[in-house]
């Protein structure tokens, strides 16, 4: 897993289509455009089992717990208190964990 930061359309397309598997791990969405921006590109879908995500993922989407995510993909997680990037649970990566690679290309949107 990477952490990019802000990236323009362009890019953001690019990199839907090379991803094996979007990971959206989220406990507050007010929609999910990530995951619909995803299945666009025809790339599958992991997301929370919470909120709208999974009205919005419906049957294309594999919907799961967080904890349950972040042990599939080799990541720690734990949950803190307080607001901010904090606020619900922090993820790190876990030692000593491969990353994994890019995925196959898929259509544009």
């Amino acid at each position: 897993m990477r952490r990019l930061g802000k990236v323009d359309e362009r890019e953001l397309v690019a990199l839907y289509n090379a991803a094996s598997v979007v990971a959206y791990p989220s406990l507050v969405e007010g929609f999910g455009l990530p995951v619909v921006e995803a299945m666009a590109c025809g790339t599958p879908v992991l997301t929370s089992n919470v909120s709208s995500l999974v009205e919005v993922g419906g049957d294309a989407a594999v919907c799961a717990s967080i904890p349950s995510m972040c042990r599939r993909f080799g990541v720690a997680w734990s949950p803190c208190s307080g607001t901010g990037p904090c606020a619900g649970g922090a993820v790190k990566p876990a030692s000593g964990t491969p990353h994994g690679s890019p995925g196959k290309g898929r259509r544009t949107r």
